[in-house]
C-alpha cells in the first residue's frame, strides 16, 4: 500500500507564523524563498544558488536548503534540478504571492498588465504549481510534503482567500489536498495558532480533501505541525505509523 503524502496551501495575514508552520515539515527541506522569511525559521539552514552551483547532495536529515527566488527563472532552474533527482522530503514555496509578482515582472516588466497578460499568468503559474506538486510522485525520491504559502485578502463577499491576482486565487485550491487558513489566538497571555481546514468555520477559503485530518483533529488544527499531520495521514490500522523518512 502506497503511503499518503501531503500537498497543502497555507494562507493567512502577515506575521501569523505561516513560514514557521512550513518549517515543521519533515527534513531535509528545500525552501524556495521569495520573501526572505526563512531567515527567521528555527531549522538549520544553508543557501544554494542553482544558477551557479550544483545541487547539494550532502544534506543532513533535518537540514533546510534555501534558494532565494529573485526572478521567476530561479524557480524554473530549481525545478529542472529537482526533476533530475534530489534528496528532499519537503519542498516549500514561500510565497506564491511573491512568485506571482516575479512572473508578472517577466511578462509586463514596468508596463501595465493587459487582459491577455493575466491569462498567461494563470497558465504559467498553474503549470509550475502542478509541476512542483507532482514531485510527490518522483520516481526516485517522492516528496512527502509540498507546502505553499500565500498571504490572505478579503474578496467582494468578505471571504478570506489566498492573496493572488486574477483567477489564480480561485483555481489554486483545486491543485492541493489541503487549504488551511492560519489564525493566531491569544489565551491567558499564551499565543496559539489555529489552522482552519474546513470552510464552514467562518469566511475563510479552507478545505480538507483527505478527510483523515478532519476526522483526527476536527475542523481546526490547534498549534499545527506538518510532520505530525503526515503521521496522522499514514497511521496504520494497528496504530503504527508508516515510515515517512524517504
Amino acid at each position: 500500500m502506497s503511503a499518503n503524502r501531503l500537498t497543502i496551501l497555507i494562507h493567512g495575514d502577515a506575521g501569523t507564523g505561516k513560514s514557521w508552520l512550513a518549517d515543521s515539515a519533515p527534513g531535509p527541506r528545500l525552501v524556495l524563498d521569495a520573501e526572505l522569511r526563512s531567515l527567521y525559521t528555527p531549522s538549520t539552514k544553508r543557501e544554494w544558488v542553482p544558477s551557479t552551483e550544483p545541487m547539494p547532495t550532502d544534506v543532513g536529515p533535518d537540514e533546510t536548503i534555501v534558494v532565494k527566488v529573485r526572478t521567476f527563472q530561479d524557480l524554473e532552474t530549481t525545478y529542472n534540478y529537482l526533476l533530475a533527482g534530489h534528496p528532499f522530503n519537503t519542498i516549500i514555496i514561500d510565497s506564491l504571492t511573491e512568485v506571482q509578482d516575479r512572473l508578472i515582472d517577466v511578462i509586463a516588466g514596468t508596463n501595465q498588465m493587459q487582459i491577455q497578460d493575466w491569462g498567461r499568468v494563470l497558465r504559467d503559474l498553474a503549470a509550475y504549481v502542478r509541476r512542483f506538486r507532482d514531485l510527490r510522485d518522483h520516481p526516485t525520491h517522492p516528496v512527502w510534503c509540498m507546502a505553499m504559502i500565500a498571504g490572505s485578502k478579503a474578496n467582494q463577499s468578505g471571504k478570506y482567500i489566498p492573496m493572488l491576482q486574477g483567477q489564480v486565487a480561485n483555481r489554486i485550491p483545486y491543485w492541493v489536498d489541503v487549504v488551511g487558513y492560519l489564525k493566531p489566538q491569544l489565551e491567558e497571555g499564551v499565543l496559539h495558532r489555529n489552522l482552519i481546514i474546513q470552510p464552514y468555520i467562518g469566511a475563510f477559503d479552507a478545505k480538507d480533501n483527505t478527510g483523515i485530518l478532519t476526522n483526527e483533529y476536527g475542523p481546526i488544527i490547534r498549534n499545527p505541525d506538518l510532520t505530525e499531520m503526515l503521521k496522522v495521514l499514514n497511521k496504520a490500522p494497528s496504530g503504527e505509523e508508516e515510515d515517512t523518512n524517504g
